[in-house]
């Protein structure tokens, strides 16, 4: 009984590699095989992660020229990215590096389900999220491509991705977070 189920198994098995080296063959696959399943990535021979193309529910490819002019897309706030927003947060719990963030537990006046971590930006970097500090901050989501492909960079531990970042035009509060004094050691 085991034994017929193996050969079944391969049997399928067979017929499989045959469907796809004759789709190689008749040129609708191209002949650069697979390796492994990266997220929702793939990697390929090349050690190139490529993603499927974003597309919208009728299954319409996303092209950068459908976002750049006249319609936004949504957010990792909730919102189309340029609308006015009031976050309110203050300095990680886990520090950073490099980046000025900012942990949000309030969005327009809403509590969020959960903290937000996001990077602030300033022109001229006049914002800088300190310690001890509670930030009422008015403003708006945006966000960049950045880091390299793997394919220019092989090994680097941030791949190439969408960064948010919250622009922020002017901080409304700035008020000290109460702290318990600790004991002194004297």
């Amino acid at each position: 009984m085991k034994s017929k189920k193996r050969l079944s198994i391969v049997v399928i098995i067979l017929i499989m590699v045959a469907v796809f080296l004759l789709l190689i063959g008749t040129g609708v696959l191209k002949p650069r095989p697979i390796l492994i399943l990266y997220g929702i990535g793939i990697l390929h021979t090349d050690n190139e992660i490529r993603f499927p193309p974003a597309t919208r529910t009728d299954g319409d490819v996303i092209k950068v020229q459908d976002i750049s002019y006249g319609s936004m897309p949504i957010g990792w706030l909730g919102k189309q990215l340029g609308v006015r927003q009031v976050i309110e947060g203050q300095y990680p719990q886990r520090p950073y590096k490099g980046r000025n963030f900012i942990e949000i537990d309030t969005i327009d006046g809403k509590k969020t389900q959960g903290n937000f971590l996001i990077s602030v930006t300033t022109p001229g970097d006049s914002v800088i999220i300190e310690k001890g500090i509670r930030y009422k901050i008015e403003g708006f989501e945006s966000g960049h491509y950045g880091s390299y492909p793997r394919w220019a960079s092989p090994g680097r531990a941030q791949p190439f991705q969408f960064y948010s970042e919250f622009v922020a035009t002017r901080v409304l509060e700035e008020n000290p977070i109460a702290t318990t004094p600790t004991e002194s050691t004297h």
